[in-house]
């Protein structure tokens, strides 16, 4: 082999070799690039998984209550969150209190069960003595205190509460609740929140 066709051949081999340098850099670049957008959806795939799984764990609830001449209209939303009870009650009244007992002895009824009444402010008071059954409730004479458990919204013509429980302080046994207001006399709503506590 003549030193001429060894250098084209030395040539060839050099060019050979930077063509598949850059050809495979190039794919290397490509694949760290794809590599990346691959953590990227599933980073975001994961965090709808979470959100469809938050989603399948809120429980809707609208109830109507008479109330003289109008409805007096509920609609709530329950969700546990970090080891909260959330409830978000939208209400077509603004200017009273949102009533919320549970069933904490685990006797399967709201009879003398106590609870809170949520104010706008926030402020809130203890009820005592709630019969789920005539809606007849008792609340401490005393003037409401702040409260750490909830705010309140006012529109023109609504009011949203909302609501965070601690699941520990509240000691559930069971999804038992009873709703009401002092906006509607006498009448409250007892259900079964629907999520496992």
């Amino acid at each position: 082999m003549s030193s001429r066709a060894y250098m084209i051949a030395i040539v060839l081999l050099v060019v050979c070799l930077g063509v598949s340098l850059g050809s495979n850099g190039f794919l290397y670049m490509h694949t760290v690039d794809l590599r990346n957008k691959v953590e990227e959806l599933t980073g975001q795939i994961d965090n709808l998984n979470t959100q469809i799984s938050d989603l399948m764990n809120i429980k809707n609830f609208t109830f109507e209550l008479p109330q003289w001449s109008l409805f007096v209209r509920l609609e709530l939303s329950f969700m546990i969150v970090e080891g909260n009870l959330s409830i978000i009650a939208w209400v077509n009244v603004t200017q009273g209190g949102f009533i919320v007992v549970f069933d904490r002895d685990g006797d399967g009824k709201i009879m003398g069960d106590d609870g809170w009444m949520f104010y706008g402010g926030p402020k809130y008071r203890d009820v005592l003595s709630v019969n789920s059954t005539s809606g007849m409730y008792g609340i401490c004479k005393i003037p409401p205190y702040p409260s750490p458990y909830h705010h309140v919204i006012e529109s023109e013509n609504a009011t949203t509460f909302y609501i965070m429980l601690p699941l520990d302080m509240l000691n559930l046994h069971n999804d038992l609740i009873y709703v009401a207001g002092e906006f509607v006399s006498g009448r409250g709503v007892l259900f079964h929140f629907g999520l496992e506590v």
